[in-house]
């Protein structure tokens, strides 16, 4: 059965670089369209859990800063006992924010890889397709002699 994607006649020749038969040149075209679209949902994926990641980050810096007032306040006022469990938690806070920080920056990583690997597929099946214009032409002027 000829794949309606790629656009072929019924007796079109093959013709690639190693003279792939019309079945092996589908599997391969399935296979680039199959790991594209593979890449695209890990990809947002990746973007949905940075989106959490930068929202995190952000609650955590406002609470950092009213831990921080917190402190001031406390250091005013002289309580001593309290403006130190404020200076420790604010310590906790700036820990957790370096974490998120080490976790945007891996998932950042993550997705330019799965965005390389992507465009790899999509050069791919951009060879294909030309392969195949290539195959529809020659089928053209083979027809027309």
């Amino acid at each position: 059965m000829v794949d309606k994607r790629l656009g072929r006649r019924k007796n079109a020749p093959s013709s690639t670089t190693h003279s792939e038969t019309e079945k092996e040149i589908t599997e391969r075209f399935e296979k680039a369209d199959f790991e594209i679209k593979k890449l695209e949902i890990d990809k947002e994926h990746v973007e949905r859990r940075i989106d959490k990641l930068c929202q995190g980050r952000g609650k955590l810096e406002e609470i950092l800063i009213r831990t921080r007032a917190r402190e001031e306040e406390n250091k005013l006022k002289g309580r001593e006992a309290q403006m130190q469990k404020s200076a420790n938690l604010a310590s906790s806070y700036e820990r957790e924010i370096g974490k998120h920080d080490d976790e945007i920056n891996a998932r950042e990583d993550l997705w330019e890889n799965l965005d390389r690997e992507q465009k790899k597929w999509d050069l791919e099946l951009e060879r294909l397709r030309d392969v195949e214009k290539m195959a529809q032409t020659l089928a053209a002027e083979v027809q027309k002699k």
